[in-house]
């Protein structure tokens, strides 16, 4: 094993040098194009946006007829919670 690795690096090697650039710096990681919208950079660097943010999108994406829509449902969903725990109270009281 050691014997083929030693015959593979002259060409492992040869390989990089070559796939290197001519002035010998470094290419970067990160992407460095003022083009690359904000939010790819932060998908890249693992941040979470906030929920305040993820509204904001959700609403220019969808429209502010989805944003209604989505906060009568949620109401509808919070009333009926609450429905059901105040049926459920005097049960659990037990």
């Amino acid at each position: 094993m050691i014997k083929e690795a030693l015959i593979l690096l002259p060409l492992i090697s040869g390989w990089a040098l070559a796939a290197s650039p001519d002035d010998g710096a470094r290419p970067s990681l990160m992407p460095t194009s003022p083009a690359v919208p904000h939010d790819s950079l932060d998908a890249l660097r693992h941040h979470q946006p906030d929920a305040a943010t993820v509204r904001e999108r959700e609403i220019e994406e969808y429209g502010p007829a989805w944003a209604r829509r989505e906060k009568e449902q949620q109401k509808a969903i919070d009333d009926l919670y609450q429905e059901l725990m105040r049926r459920s109270a005097p049960y659990a009281a037990r």
